[in-house]
């Protein structure tokens, strides 16, 4: 895969004086820091895929785990070239053998049709792949110690939470030891970022584990199962329908992880 990236990230998060009124009526004025949103647009051998808004960090991460997780390509070998633009609004992807001559539904290539609806401001996919999900292979057991793992390092990798209380946060574990963390303005791009070095490092995902700091419905779901995965861990809870697919898959789900305690499926 060819990388040409030209954007220097920048700053994430801007300083504001705002008015603290409190419940006895004092009120004075201080400054916040709050997060900065990011515009990015993805466009796949000439045809705009995918619009999203994000945290200006991380972007190449964050379109090869888009395009894995959403299924535009099984695995990062059938991307040919990345190109980030010197303002990082957009990535320009070209895709080699047979994930370039993947049917898009049998729509039009520039048909808008919405594939999921993701609560993630404005985040948008603009054509549909019809690559459908796979069965997550046999893998190893997992041992307690590296959910709790997990969990403890995700309280302090927050930088930018910290900073603006604003962001979600991803994780993710090779082999027992957390190799990269991430933080995002939406859970769903955090997730892609980790997805995205897993990818690019060449990771055997079936000795990886991935942790969001948010909650798990269907498409969070989806998201580590095309990535193949042998667990999603979250701080958070799945919903049900996202539970029955991940059992569907062979996705080992665990949430309500935290410092003492989490629950498996």
């Amino acid at each position: 895969m060819k990388i040409r990236d030209l954007f220097r990230e920048q700053e994430n998060a801007e300083t504001v004086g705002m008015c603290t009124v409190k419940r006895n009526g004092e009120s004075f004025t201080e400054e916040h820091r709050l997060l900065r949103e990011h515009e990015l647009t993805i466009i796949i051998n000439e045809t705009e895929a995918v619009r999203l808004v994000c945290t200006a960090c991380d972007i190449v991460n964050l379109v090869v785990g888009r395009l894995l997780s959403e299924g535009f390509v099984e695995r990062a070998e059938d991307i040919e070239s990345i190109y980030i633009c010197e303002t990082g609004h957009r990535a320009k992807v070209f895709l080699s053998g047979k994930a370039a001559e993947q049917p898009v539904n049998g729509h039009d290539k520039a048909t808008v049709s919405q594939e999921i609806q993701t609560c993630c401001t404005d985040n948008i996919n603009l054509i549909m792949t019809g690559r459908p999900l796979k069965k997550i292979a046999p893998h190893r057991e997992i041992r307690p110690e590296e959910i709790f793992e997990l969990t403890d390092r995700f309280k302090k990798d927050v930088k930018l939470h910290r900073e603006t209380g604003g962001t979600q946060s991803a994780c993710l574990m090779h082999a027992g030891r957390v190799v990269y963390t991430c933080e995002d303005i939406g859970r769903h791009n955090a997730l892609d970022k980790a997805i995205g070095e897993m990818e690019l490092k060449g990771y055997d995902p079936l000795e990886c584990l991935l942790f969001t700091s948010g909650r798990l419905p269907v498409d969070m779901v989806r998201k580590g199962i095309r990535a193949g995965v042998a667990g999603l861990v979250s701080k958070s809870v799945p919903t049900g329908q996202a539970a029955e697919l991940a059992r569907e898959y062979g996705l080992n789900l665990y949430f309500r992880a935290w410092p003492d305690s989490y629950v498996c499926l």
